[in-house]
């Protein structure tokens, strides 16, 4: 049985959506199932400017999708899976890709599934423009995606009908470590603690706070602190603090010099990191933070990630964080303002058990709700034998 998948993939930067969709392609490739990608294009939001050839390039490669999802009409498919965009323009792009896919076939041919991996949605009210062309592209799919119940809620107030939303929470590319490396991990043998920040460097996820709580620390007694930065700087319509990309470097570049100016606390300023690369900070790292105030926050692949090799998590309420940590597997803020990071991290800092205790809590949590074998199988339940599976 084959697949369509329908998603947009950045060419720089991170992009939480395509690694989700791309986990569920390789993954059921590997269960025996073929599949066909048809990649949507995406705007540069990392570039300091974008230019009017930008905006060409984009129109070209728009108009290239669309007669390649005309074409992908004539092939067999069993299933259609589309990682739909939440802005006008992206729902209109993927609805345009979906119509174009399926005109002239048999619903009862094919399931159709939307995802929705970000929490734009949760912005719209039911006559909204937005909302409108939401339910014009749900009324062509069998189910709809999200990741959490607060989301379910959200989707079935907008009109979507209950029995189509189906919860499927995220998962990460990982199988994590065992509870014996984070044990040994956290006793700290070189005497040097490892903190880490590691998403899009948009604002509102928290980098500012970050910064600013690593330039106000200081290690315990007879200890060094080495924090990272990773991420490549992104201005989105919902940066606050920063307009520009060049003014987001400049102030990045100044405070990292400002901490590096300790004789106790390091920061290394790292772009991007995937795979191997990826796995290594996080294996490295004690205790991770994305004290989040992104408004279409949603559930961060990055604090699975961090859970599953035993960090000790700081992070906040939005989106569908309180469904992703809870105490006893994160410090979890409700105001993460630069003080409260701070103070989350000097006290994980400073109690070596209470930290091990909540990295082998997000250990534990990672294992029992975000198994990828489990994740994988509600996937292919969906797509290829329309069940739900709790």
């Amino acid at each position: 049985m084959k697949a369509l998948f329908i998603y947009s993939k950045p060419k720089k930067g991170f992009s939480g959506q395509a690694a989700a969709t791309e986990l569920i392609v390789e993954g059921l490739s590997d269960r025996g199932y073929s599949r066909i990608k048809l990649l949507t294009p995406a705007l540069d939001r990392t570039a300091s400017k974008i230019s009017l050839l930008v905006y060409l390039f984009y129109l070209l490669s728009l108009t290239k999708c669309f007669l390649s999802a005309g074409f992908l009409r004539f092939f067999n498919l069993a299933a259609i899976h589309v990682t739909l965009g939440q802005t006008p323009v992206a729902m209109l792009r993927d609805g345009i890709c979906l119509f174009l896919s399926t005109l002239g076939r048999r619903p009862s041919s094919f399931v159709c599934v939307v995802a929705l991996n970000g929490s734009l949605f949760s912005e719209w009210h039911h006559g909204c423009l937005e909302a409108r062309l939401f339910r014009w592209i749900i009324k062509r799919c069998n189910y709809v995606t999200c990741l959490g119940a607060k989301h379910k809620e959200i989707l079935v107030e907008l009109g979507i009908p209950r029995s189509k939303v189906v919860i499927v929470p995220n998962v990460s590319e990982y199988s994590g470590a065992n509870a014996e490396f984070v044990q040994t991990k956290h006793e700290l043998g070189d005497k040097v603690i490892r903190i880490l920040f590691l998403s899009s460097l948009i604002d509102t996820k928290g980098f500012p706070e970050y910064l600013e709580a690593i330039h106000g620390l200081s290690p315990p007694e007879g200890f060094k602190i080495h924090a990272t930065l990773c991420g490549p700087i992104t201005i989105t319509p919902y940066s606050e603090r920063f307009k520009s990309f060049d003014e987001a470097q400049q102030w990045v570049n100044k405070k990292i010099s400002l901490i590096n100016g300790s004789p106790s606390v390091h920061l290394e300023r790292m772009e991007q990191a995937k795979g191997i690369e990826k796995q290594a900070l996080y294996e490295k790292a004690h205790i991770f933070v994305l004290p989040s105030r992104y408004k279409v926050e949603a559930q961060p692949l990055v604090v699975i990630e961090a859970m599953a090799f035993g960090c000790a998590v700081v992070t906040s309420t939005v989106g569908e964080l309180p469904s992703t940590v809870d105490d006893k597997s994160a410090i979890i803020l409700e105001d993460p303002n630069t003080l409260n990071v701070t103070q989350a991290i000097a006290t994980l800092c400073d109690d070596h058990e209470l930290r091990a205790k909540i990295a082998l809590g997000g250990l534990s949590r990672f294992t029992r709700d975000f198994n990828r074998e489990r994740y994988l199988e509600r996937w292919e339940h969906l797509m290829f034998k329309r069940q739900i599976l709790d």
